[in-house]
């Protein structure tokens, strides 16, 4: 069902006419208090993070957190083992012993973090240290339902419609086939035309309860197969599975099953890359489907296509009897469509790229997703949102979900929207876009997260590319800091080690955590836990062993001495040697209502202490001329005279950092 775009009008106008959340941006410290494959008891089927975490509540309010980021919730549908982003039953929070449609997975109570009582008990002892608790809400998509009949997808298929409806996420079935002789076709469509080795498919057909092959064998070659004089090539048997390349665009590869008796034929696709005679996954863009199903009389079958699409649940109680059926899912109906990749990380509410996409254009859909965010917010007591992938969700539908969530004293709560890109000018616009729905949330800097990978992974990076990095000193499309928060790596970079930073963490937490706007410190960094490549296990890192420390000290400075803006000195102040700018980033901060702010070196050069001359003069700004700065993060013995021209000589360590504060600032503590 579509809502009538007259319908919509009404709707956004209804809104919350309140205060927006409030936490002053410098004082709000975000620990992301997970990582990919946290901790599980997978054998007793046990999730120990909600306890785990629990235990550490006090430590970080202690340390100056003041919230914390924490996984999707809901049962997953890989049960015990899903990091939650694959959400199964939205409703359960690890009361029902349940599991989505995937083969091999047990089903469990907990979910891969615990119980829903571990995780109200986790809430209220980091609430009972101040420390605010943000879930992880992911509203694009789901996964592990059954297979069902859909129609919609039937026809968007047999059309060969661009984008292609993910290839592996078919099933093509043939119920009650009498016994006797059938012929699939196969056809491959939207291939890439340049690269004949992407387009190779893999293909299963059973139409026993049993397989008639070695399952644990690799599938063989369709040439490798015998091939009736007609041109068929026999199918070696029911639960085989074989691989077949399209050689030209437009090919037809025809087998041939033979039926004993009454069965039905089930037919799996899976797009396939051959790398040099290693068969290895491919993209779901590339399209293959059944053509038709013949018999040897000539005689046509109409054959059914079935998706994940068909969602029923355990009993819960008082809770929502929620059935989720195809057309809750894009394509909805016959004149739905799916969209591609986009331009330059567009928002692209039809892109199929994650599970099932749930079509959030529709009203049911949108209601189910609002009252399921009241609901979890009323039950367990989170205080925020970080809401994943929004580039998939249109954006008044985000806006009118974080509207209709519950106040917290009299406040909309905090959120934080996950829109990946480096585009600058995307994050912008779809802030605006937010705003004018008069929704409020902060996003990701995803921009500057590139810059502080490249400094702290690359000697040779030039230090003059941070003076407008991010999305609060962006030329065109600044954001105010409180709409940003900050990071160096969190769960999804994290699992890869293309995207790792793999030295000198300590330069970009300096950054971030003297720099206005709201940073997220990373679990892993700040406990030392080893990443591992999520793909490749012989790919680890693991920060720094004083890195926390370092952490702890630059929180403490933070909190205690700055507040406000920030300017660059190495590009405003007249930096002399102006050629130590390529090494050097001198930034100032404003204090607060007692202290006076303080100043940033970064030095990234790999052998060398640096120092620069600049001038530290602010139009508007407290003064510190002729005034005296020490360096807290190192000798606090050593001073540095401002001079009456406003200038000042400071300098760094190599891959290291200073941070110089006024010394009537530090007296005034003793």
């Amino acid at each position: 069902m579509r809502l009538p775009a007259i319908k919509y009008i009404v709707i956004m106008m209804i809104v919350h006419t309140t205060a927006v959340y409030t936490q002053d941006t410098d004082e709000h410290i975000m620990l992301q208090a997970f990582y990919w494959d946290v901790p599980v008891d997978s054998d007793n089927l046990n999730g120990i993070w909600w306890d785990s975490l629990r235990t550490k509540a006090r430590e970080l309010a202690g340390a100056g957190f003041t919230s914390i980021w924490t996984p999707p919730p809901s049962k997953g549908a890989f049960s015990i083992y899903d990091m939650g982003y694959g959400v199964y039953d939205h409703y359960d929070l690890g009361e029902y012993k349940q599991k989505g449609n995937i083969e091999g997975v047990p089903s469990s109570v907990e979910t891969r973090f615990g119980s829903k009582d571990e995780l109200i008990k986790m809430i209220a002892e980091f609430q009972s240290y101040g420390i605010e608790v943000y879930s992880d809400i992911v509203l694009n998509h789901m996964y592990g339902g059954s297979y069902e009949l859909n129609p919609v997808v039937t026809q968007y298929v047999n059309y060969e419609r661009y984008p292609t409806y993910p290839t592996s996420q078919l099933k093509w079935v043939l119920p009650d086939a009498k016994p006797g002789d059938y012929y699939i076709d196969i056809k491959g469509y939207n291939l890439d035309r340049d690269v004949p080795e992407s387009r190779v498919y893999e293909m299963h057909i059973n139409w026993l309860d049993r397989s008639e092959c070695d399952e644990s064998a690799s599938p063989k070659w369709n040439y490798e197969l015998s091939v009736e004089e007609n041109g068929y090539i026999v199918y070696p048997g029911s639960g085989c599975a074989v691989y077949g390349s399209i050689q030209s665009i437009g090919d037809i590869y025809s087998y041939k099953i033979s039926l004993d008796t009454n069965s039905t034929i089930n037919i799996r696709l899976y797009p396939r890359f051959d790398d040099d005679g290693t068969v290895r996954w491919n993209s779901d863009d590339n399209g293959y489907r059944v053509r038709s199903i013949t018999d040897a009389g000539g005689g046509n079958y109409k054959f059914e296509i079935h998706t994940f699409t068909s969602y029923n649940y355990v009993d819960k109680n008082d809770l929502p009897d929620l059935r989720w059926s195809y057309n809750h899912f894009n394509p909805a109906d016959e004149e739905d469509y799916l969209e591609d990749e986009g331009f330059e990380d567009e928002v692209r509410p039809n892109w199929m790229i994650y599970g099932v996409d749930l079509n959030t254009r529709d009203r049911e859909v949108r209601q189910r997703l609002i009252d399921w965010g009241v609901w979890l917010t009323n039950t367990v007591g989170f205080d925020g949102y970080r809401l994943d992938f929004v580039r998939g969700i249109e954006q008044d539908f985000v806006a009118e979900w974080l509207n209709a969530m519950p106040l917290r004293k009299g406040e909309r709560r905090f959120s934080v929207a996950e829109y990946w890109t480096y585009h600058p000018k995307r994050l912008r616009e779809w802030i605006d876009e937010i705003q004018s729905y008069d929704a409020r949330t902060a996003v990701f800097d995803f921009p500057l997260r590139r810059h502080l990978m490249q400094m702290c992974n690359d000697i040779e990076f030039d230090m003059r590319e941070l003076n407008n990095a991010g999305m609060i000193r962006s030329d065109h499309y600044a954001l105010s800091p409180e709409k940003v928060v900050t990071f160096l790596e969190n769960h999804d970079t994290g699992k890869e080690h293309d995207k790792w930073i793999t030295r000198d963490w300590r330069l970009g937490y300096a950054f971030i955590l003297f720099a206005d706007g709201i940073p997220s410190v990373f679990y892993p960094h700040y406990y030392g836990i080893e990443q591992t490549d999520m793909v490749n296990p012989q790919y680890t890192v693991t920060s720094d062993s004083g890195l926390r420390t370092e952490m702890n000290e630059l929180i403490s400075i933070r909190e205690e001495y700055l507040a406000g803006g920030m300017e660059v000195l190495t590009q405003a102040g007249n930096p002399d040697p102006v050629e130590h700018t390529k090494h050097l980033f001198v930034a100032r901060r404003e204090g607060n209502s007692e202290k006076t702010g303080g100043i940033l070196v970064l030095n990234n050069h790999p052998s060398d202490t640096l120092s620069i001359t600049v001038s530290a003069e602010i139009p508007g700004w407290r003064s510190l001329n002729d005034k005296y700065l020490i360096n807290i993060t190192g000798n606090t013995n050593k001073k540095y005279k401002v001079d009456n021209g406003h200038r000042v000589k400071l300098s760094a360590p190599p891959r290291g950092y200073a941070i110089y504060v006024l010394e009537d600032d530090v007296n005034m503590n003793k």
